[in-house]
């Protein structure tokens, strides 16, 4: 099977933040796997916290570094699971991790650092965000990925 991709590119500002986040909302198919891309500081943690006001969830969404796994519950019944899988080595590690327990029906994933899932226990993600910082704004690349069936 080959994958068929499209992007864009959208350049946003912290103040356009939730209004980004609510967009991409709307476009996405649920259940979802999102992978965030990115240096150290260009704002995973930050989208994923609009995408988290923009559900209406209320608790403090931090990084997960240390706990690599965090859920959040939306009112509207959707699952918000925040992955940040810097520190993991591989998919050795990530084969522990048992990350099939977090994706249900209703479950917007978004992993950060998924290249160090190496594919080996969660299906290519079905959208990539790539950031970009440069000041007080982020070039956020959007690729869709589909499996085209044979």
């Amino acid at each position: 099977m080959d994958s068929v991709m499209t992007s864009r590119c959208k350049r946003v500002g912290l103040t356009e933040l939730d209004d980004f986040a609510a967009s991409l909302l709307e476009e996405l198919s649920i259940p979802v796997i999102v992978g965030l891309t990115g240096s150290l500081g260009a704002g995973k943690t930050t989208l994923v916290q609009a995408i988290g006001r923009v559900l209406g969830i209320n608790a403090s969404i931090t990084s997960p570094t240390f706990d690599l796994i965090r859920r959040y519950d939306a009112p509207s019944g959707i699952t918000l699971v925040h992955m940040d899988l810097y520190r993991l080595s591989g998919g050795k590690d990530a084969a522990n991790l048992d990350l099939e327990y977090y994706l249900g029906p209703r479950t917007i994933a978004l992993i950060e650092w998924p290249d160090r899932l190496e594919g080996s226990v969660v299906p290519d993600a079905v959208l990539e965000l790539r950031l970009t910082d440069e000041f007080d704004c982020r070039d956020i690349t959007l690729t869709k990925i589909s499996r085209e069936t044979e």
